[in-house]
């Protein structure tokens, strides 16, 4: 069973995710908002390795972090090929709107749909949920899913943002909707749910909206 520690980062309060295979002490860091002196401590006091950043798409309220993580951790970044070009350009990831540039240095690792992404003896898989923007994507492991800016507890991303797109965010939540089982979901914001939870309850799963 994984680890998994949230940071909630800057004043958009948004979920980082540090997640630990307990086997071998590897983890990876899904979504590093901001510089939080929380989340920096715990990464310097980790047992084992960070093997990777993992970015569920590319607003500057979810890599803001990543500049400071590489400080103390030299590792690749993942995101969608869709995403990369926000990770340089302070237009395309929002933040020259909100009053500063933010731009990363860091090894990109472009995936893209299907691909697999081990740490230890764990992976996730890469689904790609275009909509918020046009590279967001989840991560599935067993019984977790990371949902970024896709889907929160009854309620959805936003797709009134440049690059965002309303009949591809409604594409993306059919797809989440046709996953067989159930999974634990950890959005980019807010609370966790399940998708059995928001099958039910989510207006926007139910077509109401």
């Amino acid at each position: 069973m994984i680890q998994i520690t949230k940071f909630v980062c800057g004043p958009l309060q948004e979920n980082c995710y540090l997640v630990t295979d307990p086997t071998t002490e590897k983890s990876i860091l899904i979504d590093p908002g901001s510089p939080d002196q929380s989340l920096l401590e715990a990464l310097k006091k980790l047992p084992g390795k960070l093997t990777g950043i993992l970015l569920t798409h590319g607003h500057f309220d979810h890599i803001g972090g990543i500049n400071a993580v590489e400080d103390i951790s030299d590792v690749p970044v993942f995101v969608h090929s869709g995403d990369a070009p926000m990770l340089t350009d302070g237009r395309k990831n929002l933040s020259l709107y909100f009053g500063k540039t933010l731009t990363c240095n860091c090894t990109q690792k472009p995936v893209e749909d299907g691909d697999e992404i081990s740490f230890g003896a764990q992976s996730f898989r890469v689904l790609h949920t275009p909509g918020h923007s046009g590279g967001s994507i989840c991560y599935i492991g067993d019984g977790v899913l990371f949902s970024g800016d896709t889907l929160f507890a009854r309620s959805i991303g936003r797709t009134d943002f440049p690059g965002s797109d309303e009949k591809q965010m409604a594409l993306s939540l059919e797809k989440l909707q046709s996953l067989p089982g159930d999974y634990q979901i950890y959005p980019g914001h807010g609370p966790q749910t399940t998708l059995s939870t928001e099958k039910l309850q989510n207006l926007y799963f139910r077509n109401e909206l």
